[in-house]
């Protein structure tokens, strides 16, 4: 049913099926049950413990913060600090620790059980994309993120001590994802391949078996550690201790992925791509013994989160654009279907003047694009330079210079809501989101619409 005032459709049915890949003998209880959909923003992350669960995203309105109340069976929505933008990530620690991160430079920390905004302009500026958090404690929180576009620090690594905020790494590929198996041995994934490892104090490039981009990390111990990503369909990596190797692949581009001790391995991905790597979800993972389910195919997963039991899923129509994000939430082992207690499209905060900009493109500003007053330039859909460090040419005033992904190539462009807002861009030009870490459509000429 789709509930007017919340702009929600909650649905109790079963939406998926199950198909059979790899030694798939064994029939138990992996099925996903869908508890939220057509939301208006995207659903990006979420975190589970033994006592709560958050999920966050958002959307052309800015920030969506949601937590689930297992007295009530209500998805409650906390109050959030004015100028939030798009939330990519959130974790939740002990004693109420909580983060979420996200566009331009979003940090939000939830302190006595409200959120607050912690300014880190000053340390990455306001264009960085915030996608990834980890701690090992309310003073212990690592977060990476990073520009999708040329840029002097296109990957970044900051680190929140209890006191303030550090940068302390920078990278040449925007990083997506980071996770510890303890405070001195954490692991950062990204663009290109890009595996780091960080002890505490310091962050090292480690060899990567792949040059697609990595979405997202996590392990079951320091010497089982897996990440996922994918440029055409999708990759698996394991970490042994030693070496990062080929796990697995799969025939989706990956984002997400949960394993704990006592658990299988979860992936997923584009086009409501699923699956489990063990021969139940209690069973070591294994690259053999493999489970999959669909859900529908016009929602991309995003990211997978677990704990006690219960797994959650969260993601959107992230090809679509902001025009239609209908962002969507499944549930394993647990529904978690319920009312949300305020409009999901209500009361979300300013997201601030330049709201309509790329959440992790450059500027747009003819001053930031170092254009004259004439605003000489690429026009819409010539090409900007890559790879870096060559100076990308810059856009004629009015246009950003985006990544779009595949191939990998920079053009400048606009944002859009529909193709008729792309007629300087020829014939056959679409409006689609050029990258699997943005949410704003652009208009495209037609060479890059398939």
């Amino acid at each position: 049913m789709t509930t007017a005032s919340t702009g929600v459709a909650v649905i109790a049915a079963l939406t998926l099926g199950l198909a059979g890949c790899g030694d798939n003998a064994v029939d138990d209880a992996f099925a996903w049950r869908v508890d939220l959909t057509d939301l208006d923003p995207a659903l990006l992350a979420a975190a589970v413990t033994d006592r709560e669960i958050v999920v966050v995203g958002g959307g052309p309105g800015g920030a969506v913060l949601l937590s689930w109340d297992d007295a009530t069976r209500t998805w409650r929505r906390p109050a959030l600090p004015g100028g939030a933008d798009t939330l990519w990530w959130t974790w939740i620690g002990a004693d109420d620790a909580a983060i979420a991160v996200g566009a331009r430079a979003t940090v939000l920390r939830r302190v006595g059980g409200a959120w607050q905004a912690d300014d880190v302009h000053d340390l990455v500026g306001g264009e960085v994309t915030l996608y990834g958090a980890w701690g090992a404690g309310a003073d212990d929180v690592w977060v990476v993120g990073g520009t999708l576009a040329p840029s002097p620090t296109p990957g970044v690594v900051l680190h929140f001590d209890g006191a303030g905020w550090q940068l302390a790494a920078v990278v040449d590929h925007a990083l997506y994802k980071v996770w510890g198996a303890a405070a001195d041995d954490l692991w950062a994934v990204g663009e290109a391949g890009t595996i780091l490892h960080g002890d505490g104090a310091t962050w090292t490039a480690t060899t990567s078996p792949t040059t697609s981009r990595l979405i997202a990390v996590i392990g079951r111990a320091g010497d089982e550690v897996y990440a996922v990503g994918g440029d055409d369909g999708g990759v698996v990596l394991r970490w042994d201790g030693a070496t990062w190797a080929r796990f697995a692949t799969t025939p989706a581009r990956l984002s997400g992925v949960w394993t704990a001790p006592g658990a299988a391995l979860f992936v997923a991905g584009a086009d409501g791509y699923l699956e489990r790597f063990g021969a139940d979800d209690a069973a070591p993972p294994s690259a053999t013994a493999r489970r999959v389910a669909t859900l529908t195919p016009a929602i991309d997963l995003h990211a997978l989160a677990g704990a006690h039991g219960r797994i959650v899923a969260v993601g959107a129509d992230l090809a679509g654009g902001a025009a239609g994000l209908t962002g969507t939430l499944a549930s394993h082992g647990v529904a978690l279907q319920g009312a949300i207690d305020a409009p999901v499209d209500a009361a979300v905060p300013d997201a601030g003047p330049d709201a309509s900009l790329d959440a992790a493109g450059p500027d747009a500003s003819p001053d930031a694009a170092g254009l004259d007053d004439a605003g000489a330039g690429p026009g819409p859909g010539e090409p900007c330079s890559y790879p870096p460090p060559a100076p990308p040419p810059a856009c004629s005033a009015g246009l950003s210079c985006y990544l779009v992904d595949p191939p990998i190539d920079l053009v400048c462009t606009q944002t859009c809501v529909t193709v008729a807002d792309c007629d300087a861009y020829g014939a056959g030009a679409c409006c689609r989101v050029p990258h699997p870490q943005t949410l704003d459509a652009v208009c495209l000429p037609a060479a890059y619409c398939p």
